[in-house]
């Protein structure tokens, strides 16, 4: 069995920062077919106020990234057989292409389609048009809306607990004079990362990136604070039961919610790996509460569990479709409760450890999973290349200390989804 080499990040990257403040991450890798590249900015539905303290709406983020990625945007990359995609989360929105060749020619469209933005009303009210008509499809999906109505249950304050896309309403609040606004302000060089991996010549695409017709309003540095939201350690409310007519079978959701204050970069990191560890030997397919859930017929594939973390705030969430909403949140109560007395056991959580070790090294083989790592480590503070020194060297002697710091009753909610029976109003 191959072995990590010491602690090294396993492939070569090469990291600089343009003039205008653009971090650049590459990562060559010869023989590759497909080059991967994806730009970055750290605006997402998290941000809800500019520094002149003007509100954004719910959704601008999302809504900019529609406009600056529409079908228009993007025809000149058809005759280069470029795929083209943008997703926008939290706390940031990620423009994305993969490609085969013209990688010079590639890293520019993308460049141009996403700094040289011009807005009219026309395409505002179209864009408009096809986000409401993607927020009616997604609001028929189950597990989305119990996603929202959790984290609408956690919290107080932070946009977290909002939709990413917004809502019906808050589409209306956003106009032209707010997206250019936010366009001006967080589409600057300076708040942005570009990563590209692939098969080339790193001098060679340095130069490309350096010598693009940069626009002179991008040779100016902004500070960027990270959005921070007062919010208290408890949750709002502690359940929220909904019959549903979308779903066919019961859904169940727990989340806790922690408070990450002084936690940024690589404290971020170091703390985020342990708590995934901590799930992993909570919920994970070869834990003892998996396997009595399933032996039980109480869950089905899809119950798994699943980690958001932020400067200042961290979610841990798990469930999925089940027989009996009740029984399932009594059994991970019991079992957390128990843990808590009894401890891990340390060789669990070696193993575990390797599990993500190996699972890292894996998605150094898959560009988008390696872009998207990057992405999320970048925006949060943190490089990607400690992620496995981080690993290797984590402590997990405080790992039962953290779930009887983090998991406890005051800040957890429980979100179930019920099938309205036949013959209920």
């Amino acid at each position: 069995m191959k072995t990590l080499p010491d602690m090294n990040f396993p492939l070569e990257s090469f990291n600089f920062t343009l003039s205008n403040g653009l971090q650049c991450c590459f990562i060559p890798r010869k023989g590759i077919l497909d080059n991967y590249a994806s730009l970055a900015v750290k605006f997402g539905s998290y941000h809800t106020y500019l520094p002149n303290q003007k509100t954004i709406p719910l959704g601008t983020a999302h809504f900019l990234e529609h406009l600056i990625f529409s079908a228009e945007a993007l025809k000149n990359y058809q005759p280069l057989g470029t795929f083209a995609n943008a997703t926008t989360n939290y706390d940031k929105t990620t423009y994305s292409i993969q490609f085969s060749t013209n990688i010079q020619r590639n890293i520019y469209l993308l460049f141009d389609i996403v700094f040289q933005l011009k807005l009219t009303s026309e395409q505002i009210e179209n864009e408009r048009k096809i986000i409401q008509h993607e927020l009616r499809n997604i609001s028929d999906k189950t597990e989305w809306i119990s996603l929202y109505y959790l984290l609408e249950t956690m919290y107080f304050n932070n946009p977290i607990r909002n939709p990413i896309g917004g809502n019906m309403d808050s589409l209306y609040d956003i106009n032209l004079s707010i997206l250019q606004d936010c366009f001006q302000y967080y589409y600057q060089p300076s708040n942005m990362f570009l990563f590209v991996t692939g098969d080339f010549q790193i001098e060679e695409l340095k130069k490309y990136v350096e010598d693009y017709n940069w626009l002179h309003h991008f040779n100016n540095y902004f500070h960027y604070e990270i959005p921070f939201y007062s919010e208290p350690t408890i949750s709002r409310k502690k359940i929220f039961e909904q019959t549903s007519l979308i779903s066919s079978s019961p859904y169940y959701l727990r989340g806790w919610k922690f408070n990450f204050t002084y936690l940024q970069g690589q404290q971020l990191m170091e703390e985020s790996l342990k708590i995934s560890i901590l799930l992993e030997a909570i919920f994970g397919k070869t834990s003892r509460l998996y396997e009595k859930l399933n032996a039980e017929a109480l869950i089905s594939n899809d119950f798994e569990w699943q980690f958001e973390s932020f400067p200042g705030l961290g979610t841990a969430i798990v469930g999925g479709y089940t027989t009996d909403t009740h029984l399932i949140d009594r059994y991970i109560v019991d079992y957390i409760e128990m843990m808590k007395k009894s401890g891990f056991d340390p060789e669990d959580l070696e193993r575990i450890k390797r599990h993500f070790i190996g699972m890292y090294v894996r998605c150094m083989d898959e560009a988008h999973q390696l872009a998207t790592i990057f992405n999320d480590w970048q925006a949060r503070g943190a490089n990607l290349v400690n992620i496995f020194y981080t690993l290797i060297n984590l402590d997990l002697y405080e790992i039962d200390s953290l779930l009887k710091q983090l998991f406890i009753c005051e800040n957890s909610s429980v979100v179930v989804l019920s099938p309205k029976s036949e013959g209920s109003k």
